[in-house]
């Protein structure tokens, strides 16, 4: 049961920015110990670096067991093994330490993109819990306030507010019982007919498809139009031809 969790987003101009998750987990059964007890927290090493501030767990007798540097691990993921040079995926194995069933897991995280994938641009894709309960989901997204931005989702903002030159697009959510078991969900109906769901919410710096065509035209041209190079070694022909 996860008793909540933040996501802190915060976008800068020119694309770069970071995005830090708070996650308070209570541990019922044998198969959360399982679940839990191994963090995994993916990130991109060409464009991103990851900190972790905290890794601790609550006994139901109230001590705090802190899990120490020694037992984290930062390893290339599955696809960055198999395929290294398309791909420079990493991952950060976290073995949290004491953790029992009746404990609550507590860690926080932190991702920092300090190489956007286009300069300038920006954009984060969202999904609520629905697989467990999860009484208290929060969102938040910081942008310039001078940046125009598209927000749209079937989960709209419950505030947007300004302060310091920064825009911030709120959402809180909850979920209060389980996915139901051995049953298939809407979701995974529709990923079975080839649709995926529209994500719960979307935000990006571009503003309309035309904008992310100027972009992919842009690295696309050189390849497709001929260099002047070739164009000169091209046979001239008359009009007869």
């Amino acid at each position: 049961m996860v008793l909540s969790s933040l996501m802190k987003v915060a976008f800068q101009n020119d694309g770069t920015g970071t995005h830090e998750l708070t996650l308070s987990i209570r541990v019922q059964s044998d198969a959360g110990v399982q679940k839990w007890g191994l963090l995994i927290l993916p990130y991109d090493s060409g464009e991103q670096s990851i900190e972790v501030a905290y890794v601790r767990v609550k006994k139901s007798d109230g001590r705090i067991v802190l899990t120490p540097e020694d037992n984290f691990q930062d390893i290339d993921s599955d696809i960055t093994r198999a395929a290294p040079l398309y791909s420079d995926r990493r991952e950060k194995h976290i073995a949290v330490k004491s953790l029992a069933i009746g404990d609550t897991l507590e860690y926080q995280a932190r991702w920092k993109t300090t190489k956007p994938l286009v300069q300038g641009q920006f954009w984060y894709e969202y999904d609520f819990a629905r697989e467990f309960i999860a009484p208290d989901q929060r969102l938040e997204v910081s942008v310039p306030a001078d940046r125009t931005v598209v927000v749209k989702g079937p989960v709209a903002p419950q505030s947007v507010t300004e302060d310091s030159g920064m825009r911030t697009y709120s959402w809180k959510e909850a979920n209060l019982k389980d996915a139901p078991a051995k049953k298939l969900t809407a979701d995974a109906i529709d990923a079975a007919r080839g649709r995926l769901r529209e994500p719960d919410v979307l935000l990006s710096s571009y503003e309309s498809w035309q904008d992310i065509g100027k972009w992919y035209w842009g690295l696309q041209k050189e390849r497709i139009e001929q260099s002047a190079d070739v164009r000169a070694a091209e046979p001239k022909t008359s009009p007869r031809d």
